[in-house]
């Protein structure tokens, strides 16, 4: 009777393999959002150093933006929750 209660040992030890491709896809992702976003940060930190120009700081912040804008739209198709039918 208690032996029927237990989950079955194999499924315990053998993930799907579609399950492992996206747990590495949403790890790369994660990655790539990561690194995105230190790249705005560190751009608009480097903007505010006093030897560049006006339209080189100008330049840098919009890179900057762009950058956190990318990050955020990557970041939007893996947060969604997936529904299985």
């Amino acid at each position: 009777m208690a032996s029927a209660f237990r989950p079955h040992r194999r499924l315990l030890f053998h993930p799907a393999p579609l399950g492992v491709g996206v747990l590495w896809l949403c790890i790369v992702a994660e990655s790539f959002y990561l690194a995105l976003l230190l790249a705005g940060g560190a751009l608009m930190i480097l903007e505010q150093c006093p030897c560049f120009s006006v339209m080189n700081k100008l330049k840098l912040n919009a890179f900057a933006a762009m950058c956190t804008a990318l990050s955020e739209k990557l970041l939007l198709p893996i947060s969604r929750p997936m529904h299985r039918h």
